[in-house]
């Protein structure tokens, strides 16, 4: 956890909670392509809150259908959820339509080049998992990837 509170340096007023499970399901994952995913989202809530506030990393064990029915309409019995949430501005419905395209960004120019949250979802379906946005009104990305029973 220390390489994520390095992602973080120099913004002490940002707080990183975990919220991990204890009993959490085997993922088959590149484990450097795990932590891209983790540092990709991470950053985007970091950027999201320039004055400060909450990320929260939680992990959790789910049995039924994933989140939300993807293109493959991939169903799971059971699966691990990892989500990323913070307590930035959020995202209007225009933005949240595009969260996942490659080279959308809301950053200034120089300051992103949009290609983290279009990483997190090719590595994601690539490892057959699936991924979900949430609500505009609260910053929510998250990756869920398949779990053995």
């Amino acid at each position: 956890m220390s390489w994520i509170l390095r992602a973080l340096r120099g913004r002490e007023n940002i707080e990183l909670v975990s919220e991990l499970a204890d009993d959490l399901g085997l993922v088959k994952i590149d484990l450097a392509q795990s932590q891209q995913i983790i540092l990709n989202l991470v950053l985007n809530a970091r950027d999201a809150m320039p004055d400060g506030g909450r990320v929260i990393l939680s992990t959790r064990n789910c049995d039924g259908p994933i989140m939300e029915r993807d293109a493959r309409n991939q169903f799971c019995d059971s699966w691990v959820s990892f989500v990323v949430c913070d307590t930035g501005c959020g995202m209007d419905a225009e933005t949240l339509s595009r969260l996942f395209e490659p080279f959308f960004t809301t950053k200034q120019p120089g300051k992103g080049n949009g290609l983290g949250l279009a990483t997190v979802h090719r590595i994601v379906t690539q490892e057959g998992g699936s991924r979900s946005r949430k609500r505009a009104w609260k910053r929510h990305a998250g990756a869920c990837a398949p779990a053995p029973s």
